[in-house]
């Protein structure tokens, strides 16, 4: 056969021939060679085929395997000729079987989060196209590495595929024939990784056994194979390994040896499993006796070695005659320990910087924890075995383990570079027992402490650590002390699949982005991959939503000049300190200034000359989004200067922020409006003191503008004088071009009618001759300096007797040594030589000769608001296009709150004021009521009205009231009403005599109901339950609102709140606890928010706009938890439902491994449900397990809590059957000896300022607490304390303050009441009436008590909204109670006499403004 594809494309030139192997490798895909088009006589001279030799394939042929010559000869003398042989390889029904032997782990890396899914979806969908050739092909495409200059792959992802449990199956057509497969279910995860990782590799000790630990892991053939490896060398000395790892046996685990060999020949199996993966190990480390599989690991041991070394090292203790010890672990550091232990007890593991384990004999070492306990230091004993393991008691056993072992390690390897020992202190790494894997070696092991904490600080920084052991022994020791590591266990204990545990830890490595070879753990497949598979292009998604400019071609395209500059802007370099003033809504934001300054850059560079001498002329500039600042990521922008035109575009991460035009201006007179800048100048100080005009300082040009939304810092207060009219100003320059500009055009804010927030969005004109510029700077420097030392050698006889503050006296000091230096050292000119009374004058001359202030100068500008420009001398500004922004929607007016005293462990129940309290009982009647009424029945086509007659009249006046007045808005309260009202089509008609009554309907119409006889859940979503009056009590400011006060009062992070809701219920509590701390925080706080989603939760507007993220809750495993950590805050809603499949033990572990030190777990409970409550859950099938609690629950939970390490901070509840409760994840270290302590004394200042000073900076070095007393009932500790802590190390101020004078006068916080705020560690403590407590604020109700007094002010409930005005009550009715002593000098009170406003006042007031 013969056929060619100039008939189906035409003349391909340079193409052909590929397009023949194209054509080719389709026919052998298809076993089908396509039909020549057009062809129906051969030519004559082609003999062959005239004489049918080679028949020409003219229709659909079907195509046999074998081989195939491809053609491509041309006439301008290119030959070519290349033989093609078809894959014979088929699909097998074998081939479906993917998820043999183990569930099938899939890698992708993608572009995009939107391109890893693709991927994803494809699988999911086609399982007829989803094989293990396809699988492994996929697998070996995804295994990408990371180039410097390329965009890479950055988003990876992993899923795992497994069989359903109930064995489903489905019928597939594919080539060969039908096929039954298995129905999955797809376990999916993606992240945005960087650069590959470095790899370590963790092996824990003792601690990490139990019981069939594994047995789900016997499916995964290598590491079955390494397990029964172990069992035979274990067989001969009567052990049956398999039967220890696979048995649900305890009596097994009573053996000393079992759980060493155990242990072992799990890591060493493990180990085997991630040696196949081929993972690039840069490191290994070992805890206590993992060093065992730590040699393994490193080639040092056999794997025989390795397990008859755990072997001897349990049979030889277990042989032994040592008496019975015990380990344990306590809360102090390291140091702190070795003072502490008595006799008998030593520190043994060095875990972490707070983790600590002690070992001794057991009654020595019960006792000692007995009294750290007493002493609210945490300790307790842990299950390690009846040895003081790591202890001298040890040396007894040490000559015969070393004989056992010399016979197991004849001849020892020396230890690779790779193995950190912790064995061995550093400075003894290079002794001969340090250096080889040998019986000493593992001797010392046993008898010597562990240092842990000290080999971990030699691995690499922010490295994968790898824990290969049976169980996750180190994750919460990783989170609280390493944290700059990203940790990964394989195995845990009490997962229900260890299995699937082991898969989704490859595929967390894979993300981290290493690369597996995961085709090691099924069955192979050889390449090339069969006929017929899915090919990968169509499955790769390319990144389309980045948008990239180029130079136009030919015309701007030059090869030797690089269009782009590239900035990277920190602003903790000293050069970019000053832009966190910028801040606009209290948002930090770039200055539109700087990305002109960026580009003035880029244009200097272009032609290589330094910025400050290159004029520069700006066109049709526009600033397109703005750029937010942030303190923990730098700011990279990409300049792109088009070469030619001048056009630029600046873009941060890839986003466009602004484009224009820059070109350099070329002569001398490129700025245009100079002249007139000095009639101006000339103009306004002849009418400067005319009564026309008002004069503004900065800090009242400042104060107004920070009213409208400029929340600008002192680096960009530059304007400094304003004219009322905004004509004329004069605008500090200190350094910096960028705030010097940005100032400038505040003039134009002041000019502004509107007292309205504006942007700029773009310049029309903006022209600079730094020439100029900096010529006038520095002429009113040199101006300022003139006139500063003629005034100051005017009074230089004065100097002798000035101030002799602080400074002074310390420049007087510094002078005084440089005098007597220079008169020691003879350097004064004696023909010349000033008299001593001289030398003062030249000192002083040259520190002022150094002031800051000599860098600044203050520069006239001008503005004229008809063209809207800005001018100084060298700077122009034309056509400023000014943009108005709507201020922040949670801006509110006035606030009236109460300030008082409150307990943390509050005992009283609160409860709304009367009013409230009897509108919500009544609520709550009526609703119970109408819920008695409802009646669900299919059977009736249309729900037929009837009366209502209610025998309570209180009741039937409710009904009617409800029912005239409430309508569905959103902030209505009575959202249960007005679904009752729904379901029951209740209303009021009026009769013809005038008289009303009420109407519902006999049943709940059909189109309410569901196919299953209760109600439609989307009624839920349409009334919006989560804000009815009664679920509103759960999160009830006086319940949460002090425990949320108290969380942001002591957060790390002033800026940053990151927090986890896990609340099962229908309705979470994401908006109002939001909506609390927006109220209480002063300032703005990212928050970020993630809640556990169920899938059963009801998301409504205002939580969409939170935006929050979520995290899958599969309330049957509760291994969401694993994926979370550094948490702020957890606020858990405690219910009967979680407790059921997730025990108080289980869920205390995990939220402490998930929350940060001195993290927060907010706890709220609700006891019980009313009767319209209980009928809507039965009606909406939904559990009302998920919303209550049973009784007793909440105290099973507090005991719990403090037995996991966490403090109970806070408790509230309230009369509605609402708790709340607050504990603090206690820090493992509590060391009073830490603590500095200073008593706070009113007016004896000197007594205590200058120590706090100086504890103050120590406190910036040593991080120890600092702890602030004070007593007088007047003091103002509190507030100086919330000061200090925004200072450097104001972090670790604390503060106690004695309300009513009843705490004991010796502090010590190893005793009560002392030891009970200081192992919380909370910032403020207040004592009074026998509680500690802190100062809260709370909302005071609307309808606020009145009272009759003298001592009032004046202002508005609700920002302009002039109805609003009141008179409220001010504190100066304390005057007369204020002692003499404490009052200023010659401070009186005074009457001020007032007039009521008529609305003719007001108007007229108006109109003048």
């Amino acid at each position: 056969m013969v056929g060619a594809v100039k008939s189906n494309l035409g003349h391909s030139e340079g193409s052909s021939g590929l397009n023949s192997v194209a054509k080719v490798i389709i026919a052998f895909e298809n076993k089908c060679v396509p039909a020549n088009l057009h062809f129906n006589e051969p030519k004559q001279e082609i003999y062959a085929i005239v004489n049918k030799q080679i028949q020409p394939v003219i229709k659909n042929t079907r195509f046999p395997n074998g081989i195939v010559g491809v053609n491509s000869f041309g006439v301008g003398g290119v030959n070519a000729h290349i033989l093609l042989k078809s894959n014979d390889k088929e699909l097998t029904p074998e081939s479906y079987e993917i998820c043999k032997p183990i569930p099938r782990l899939v890698c992708v890396a993608g572009r995009t989060e939107e391109g890893v899914n693709m991927t994803f979806d494809f699988i999911k969908n086609n399982p007829e196209k989803i094989h293990r050739d396809f699988l492994a092909l996929l697998n070996e495409s995804m295994k990408t590495g990371w180039v410097e200059s390329s965009s890479n792959f950055p988003q990876r992802g992993y899923m795992i595929i497994k069989e359903k449990p109930n064995a489903e199956t489905t019928t597939i057509n594919v080539e060969c024939g039908e096929v039954k497969v298995p129905k999955y279910e797809y376990d999916c995860k993606i992240t945005n990784t960087g650069m590959e990782y470095p790899v370590w590799l963790v092996f824990s000790g003792m601690g990490s056994q139990w019981l069939t630990m594994a047995t789900s892991m016997m499916s995964l053939e290598p590491f079955a194979r390494s397990i029964h490896q172990s069992a035979a060398v274990l067989k001969p000395l009567g052990i049956n390994l398999i039967e220890l790892l696979t048995k649900n046996d305890p009596e097994l685990w009573k053996s000393t040896v079992n759980p060493f060999v155990a242990i072992t020949s799990m890591q060493v199996a493990l180990y085997d499993v991630i040696k196949l993966l081929n993972i690039k190990i840069e490191g290994i480390i070992g805890h206590s006796f993992g060093e065992v599989a730590c040699a393994y690991a490193d080639g040092c041991l056999t794997l025989e070695q390795a397990i008859l070394t755990s072997y001897w090292r349990g049979k030889i203790v277990e042989q032994s005659k040592l008496p019975r010890g015990v380990l344990a672990a306590i809360g102090l550091s390291w140091e702190e320990t070795k003072k502490r232990c008595p006799p008998g007890i030593v520190p043994a593991c060095h875990n972490g910087s707070d983790s600590v384990t002690i070992s001794g004999l057991y009654e020595e070492t019960k006792k000692f924890v007995e009294k750290l306990q007493s002493e609210n230091v945490f300790a307790r004993l842990v299950a390690g075995g009846e040895y003081p393991y790591h202890s001298p008691h040890m040396n007894a056993v040490a000559g015969d383990l070393i004989a056992a072992l010399n016979k197991v390690i004849p001849e020892p390897k020396k230890r690779s570079s790779k193995w950190i020992s912790t064995s061995f202190d550093k400075s003894n790494w290079y002794i001969e027992d340090a250096c080889y894997a040998s019986a000493k070696y593992f001797t010392n092991n046993l008898v010597s402490p562990v240092l842990f904490n000290e080999g971990m600080n030699e691995i690499s920084k922010d490295c994968i650590a790898i824990e290969v052991a049976p169980h996750s022994l180190f994750d919460s020791i990783f989170k609280r002390c390493y944290q700059q590591h990203n940790y990964i266990g394989l195995m845990k204990r009490n997962e229900p699949d260890n299995l699937n545990f082991f898969l989704t830890a490859l595929g967390r490595i894979y993300t981290f982005g290493m690369n597996l070879d995961i085709e090691n753990l099924y069955p192979r497949v050889d390449w090339p991959v069969a006929r017929s598979t899915q090919s990968l292009s169509s499955l790769l998604f390319w990144d389309h939503s980045k948008s990239f400019y180029v130079k136009k071609y030919p015309e701007f395209h030059n090869f030797s000049t690089a269009s782009d500059f590239y900035v990277k802007i920190s602003v903790h370099e000293t050069d970019w300190h000053f832009i966190r003033d910028h801040a606009v809504e209290g948002k930090a934001l770039f200055p539109a200034t700087g990305y002109l300054y960026l580009v003035w850059r880029r244009v200097a560079n272009s032609i290589g000359q330094p910025w400050s001498k290159t004029p520069v002329h700006f066109e049709n500039v526009r600033f397109h989004r703005p750029t937010l600042v942030s303190e923990s990521s730098d700011i990279k922008f990409t300049i792109r200067l088009l070469q030619g035109s001048g056009e630029f575009l600046v873009f941060e991460a890839n986003n466009l922020v602004c484009t224009g035009k820059a070109t350099v201006m070329e002569n001398d007179d490129g700025l245009e409006v100079q002249d007139t800048i000095e009639p101006a100048i000339e103009e306004d100080y002849k009418q400067r003191h005319s009564s026309e005009f008002d004069y503004l300082s900065t800090r009242e040009i400042y104060k107004e503008l920070r009213i409208r939304g400029y929340d600008y810092g002192p680096k960009f207060q530059g304007l400094t004088e304003a004219r009322s009219d905004g004509a004329i100003g004069k605008v500090k320059w200190d350094g910096h071009f960028i705030s010097f500009m940005d100032s400038m055009l505040h003039i134009s804010l002041v000019a502004l009618p509107l007292r309205a927030l504006f942007v700029p969005v773009g310049f029309e004109s903006v022209r600079i001759d730094p020439k100029v510029l900096f010529g006038e700077i520095e002429r009113v420097k040199q101006e300022k300096r003139k006139t500063e030392e003629e005034e100051f050698h005017l009074k230089r006889e004065f100097l002798y007797f000035s101030d002799k503050s602080k400074e002074n006296e310390t420049l007087e000091k510094d002078f005084s040594q440089r005098v007597e230096g220079a008169i020691n050292k003879e350097e004064v000119d004696q023909e010349n030589q000033e008299s001593r009374a001289d030398l003062p004058i030249q000192f002083y001359e040259t520190a002022f000769m150094k002031n800051e202030d000599n860098k600044i100068s203050l520069i006239p500008v001008i503005f004229n608001g008809n063209n809207r420009s800005i001018a100084t001398k060298g700077l122009e500004v034309k056509g400023m296009i000014p943009f108005p922004v709507p201020r922040k929607i949670d801006q509110k007016g006035l606030i009236l709150e109460e300030y008082s005293h409150m307990p943390y462990l509050d005992k009283e129940s609160s409860r709304l004021t009367n009013d409230k309290h009897k509108e919500l009982m009544d609520y709550i009647e009526m609703c119970n009521y109408l819920s008695s009424l409802l009646v669900l029945n299919k059977s009736v086509a249309k729900p037929e009205p009837k009366d209502l007659v209610v025998a309570d009249q209180k009741l039937d006046d409710l009904i009617r009231h409800y029912t005239k007045f409430v309508e569905m808005q959103e902030t209505n309260p009575y959202r249960v009403f007005m679904l009752l009202k729904d379901l029951l089509d209740l209303k009021v008609e009026k009769l013809d005599d005038g008289t009303e009554k009420l109407v519902m309907a006999c049943c709940v119409a059909e189109d309410k109901l569901n196919g299953e006889g209760g109600l439609n859940n989307d009624l839920l979503t349409k009334h919006d339950l989560s804000a009815d009056l009664v679920v509103l009590l759960q999160t009830n400011e006086r319940l949460v609102r002090p425990l949320i006060d108290t969380v942001l009062e002591n957060s790390s992070d002033r800026n940053n709140l990151k927090m986890v809701e896990v609340n099962p219920a229908q309705y979470l509590y994401a908006w109002r606890i939001v909506q609390l701390i927006k109220t209480s925080y002063v300032g703005n706080l990212n928050i970020d928010y993630t809640y556990a989603n169920t899938g059963t939760q009801i998301l409504n507007k205002e939580l969409e706009s939170l935006n929050m993220k979520s995290i899958e809750w599969n309330l049957s495993t509760n291994s969401f938890i694993n994926d979370i950590n550094t948490i702020d805050l957890i606020l858990y809603r405690l219910t009967d439902g979680v407790v059921e499949n997730w025990s108080i033990d289980r869920q205390l572990e995990s939220f402490y491994d998930a929350l940060k030190e001195n993290g927060f777990l907010m706890v709220i409970a609700r006891n019980d449900l009313n009767k319209m409550e209980s009928s809507l859950y039965k009606h909406f099938n939904n559990d009302p397990k998920r919303e209550i609690v049973r009784s007793g629950l909440v105290d099973e939970f507090i005991k719990a809590a403090k037995a996991a390490s966490f403090g109970l901070v806070g408790t509230k509840s309230s009369i509605y059957g609402c708790s709340a409760l607050l504990f603090r994840k206690l820090k493992m270290v509590y060391d009073p000896a830490e603590f500095n302590v200073l008593k706070i004394v009113n007016f004896q200042y000197d007594a205590w300022v200058d120590k706090l000073k100086a504890l103050m900076a120590q406190s910036k070095d040593d991080n120890k607490p600092l702890w602030l007393v004070a007593k007088d009932k007047f003091n103002g500790v509190v507030g100086m304390v919330n000061c200090l802590r925004l200072e450097q190390g104001g972090a670790n101020v604390r503060c106690i303050f004695d309300l009513d004078n009843s705490l004991p006068d010796q502090i010590d916080f190893e005793k009560s009441p002392f030891n009970e705020i200081g192992y919380m560690d909370l910032v403020f403590n207040v004592y009074k009436k026998g509680q500690w407590g802190s100062f809260r604020f709370l909302t005071l109700p609307d309808k606020c008590e009145q009272v009759e007094t003298q001592y009032a002010y004046l202002d508005i409930g609700t920002r302009g909204d002039l109805s609003t005005f009141r008179w409220y009550e001010s504190d100066h009715k304390h005057f007369d109670k204020i002692a003499k002593a404490d009052q200023e000098k010659g401070m009186v009170m005074c009457d001020v006499y007032c007039s009521s406003l008529n609305f003719k006042v007001c108007f007229y007031s108006l109109f003048l403004l």
